[in-house]
């Protein structure tokens, strides 16, 4: 059976935070060396299945619920007006291990059964970044929606933790059109941030 991954439709573009996502990005990164945060904790929501655990994200930005099936959270900024935001997806990871570890989850056959209508997978290996132990998959996504056309580009580290699979999808929207050197630009800076908001998660 082919591994799902949710992705959450972006419903607009903002054309002019594009143009300045160098500088949304660095104002986010900027509250997040400050300390500048607020925490979401898995606990407080419904859909948190067997997890536990809580991530930091800039103080400016907020949290919305999704009526996606799996989707805990979207946490996005009010200033990027949904250019730059985090996705929280709880689901079964049908492990048939009762103690499996990161190692023994994250196999090239996990990878060979990623399946994302739409996208183009550009990396997907077993990583190891400060506390995180998982996995990362990075892929362009287009959702045209005619006559709009809309790209992102995710970020989704993924862990596992009491038999459940949970993604952290980390969204950047892109151009409508195709422009290697702009979308590199955004990807880049945007980076940062995702790194020093992964580099908050805590298992508990």
């Amino acid at each position: 059976m082919k591994t799902r991954y949710i992705v959450i439709t972006l419903t607009a573009i903002c054309t002019s935070c594009i143009g300045h996502a160098d500088e949304i990005a660095a104002d986010a990164f900027a509250e997040m060396s400050a300390q500048r945060t607020k925490t979401f904790d898995v606990a407080t929501s419904k859909l948190k299945g067997s997890t536990s655990f809580r991530i930091s994200y800039p103080k400016s930005w907020s949290t919305t619920d999704s009526a996606r099936p799996r989707v805990v959270t979207r946490i996005a900024s009010a200033n990027g007006e949904g250019m730059d935001s985090l996705v929280i997806v709880v689901g079964q990871s049908n492990l048939k291990s009762k103690n499996p570890t990161p190692d023994s989850v994250f196999t090239k056959e996990f990878f060979s059964k990623f399946e994302l209508p739409g996208s183009t997978v550009v990396r997907s290996e077993r990583v190891k970044e400060g506390t995180f132990d998982g996995a990362v998959i990075e892929y362009f996504v287009d959702q045209s929606r005619p006559p709009m056309r809309m790209r992102v580009f995710v970020t989704n580290y993924v862990f596992t933790q009491r038999g459940a699979l949970v993604q952290l999808q980390f969204y950047v929207l892109l151009g409508e059109k195709e422009d290697k050197k702009s979308d590199d630009a955004r990807i880049i800076a945007f980076k940062p941030l995702w790194k020093a908001m992964l580099a908050t998660l805590k298992l508990e």
